[in-house]
């Protein structure tokens, strides 16, 4: 596993670590017999540059949440991912950034903080037409930017590095749901082939900074969802502990059965 992205409190549990560890396995693996590699990284001059190397797909720049131009972004707070074939070409990317919530991520849409940060420019709008988000705060995890070259497509590749991106997000920051916008057309195939499970409903936005859809649909998955579905680990037991709230314990979790990451 790329342990040099993983923190003392992070809370992986043994299981959970070695799912992730055998998954990363099975990848390597798996691109291996395709002459392809894999490269996690945080920096994101260096996602703007291999971007670049696809302009003429049009993955040239980096929309604000992921432009360190913008906002700091480091291993704390941003991951992406890079495929190369044999020969250092790169074949695709996709990245993730960790949003800390602390009111819920329906204001955090409302008020542009979630996709412009702290300080929207002049003239920012966000508009939200969602259900379900009122529950969603604390670390929450953006997920897009995600391409594969024209000739490579077809085989998986998409699914293969949204995965791993998950797998990642999950061991660096285990958080309390990851969402992503993608184009309407594309809401059958996202919950198909990336495991999404719910479309919260519509976000419209206007960033004089960059120009794209007039909306997307909003789609989510939570924690436990990831450790489910992705990760191949049931659900945690949740005994009552009479304080409010849900308290899971580790200690009883079953053993982790792999799964393919196709």
């Amino acid at each position: 596993m790329h342990t040099e992205f993983l923190v003392a409190n992070c809370g992986l549990t043994l299981s959970e670590f070695s799912a992730i560890d055998r998954l990363d396995g099975q990848m390597y693996q798996e691109l291996a017999a395709r002459d392809l590699w894999a490269t996690f990284s945080a920096d994101f001059y260096a996602l703007k540059l291999f971007n670049a190397s696809a302009r003429d797909m049009g993955y040239g720049e980096l929309v604000p949440i992921y432009d360190p131009m913008v906002e700091h972004i480091d291993q704390t707070n941003g991951l992406w991912l890079a495929l190369r074939d044999r020969a250092g070409e790169p074949v695709g990317a996709m990245a993730c950034r960790l949003r800390e919530v602390t009111t819920d991520l329906a204001r955090a849409f409302a008020d542009c903080s979630f996709l412009m940060g702290p300080m929207p420019p002049a003239g920012a709008r966000c508009s939200v037409d969602a259900v379900d988000l009122g529950q969603l705060r604390g670390p929450l995890v953006f997920a897009g930017a995600l391409w594969v070259r024209p000739e490579r497509q077809g085989a998986f590749l998409s699914k293969l590095l949204f995965q791993a991106i998950v797998r990642m997000a999950f061991a660096r920051w285990k958080p309390t749901a990851l969402v992503s916008l993608v184009a309407e057309r594309d809401i059958n195939m996202s919950m198909r082939i990336y495991g999404f499970r719910r479309v919260n409903g519509l976000v419209r936005f206007t960033d004089p900074r960059w120009k794209g859809l007039p909306r997307y649909a909003l789609l989510s998955l939570d924690q436990h969802e990831i450790r489910e579905r992705l990760l191949g680990l049931g659900a945690l037991p949740v005994v009552p502990t009479g304080s409010g709230r849900e308290d899971r314990i580790v200690r009883t979790e079953p053993a982790p059965e792999p799964i393919a990451a196709e």
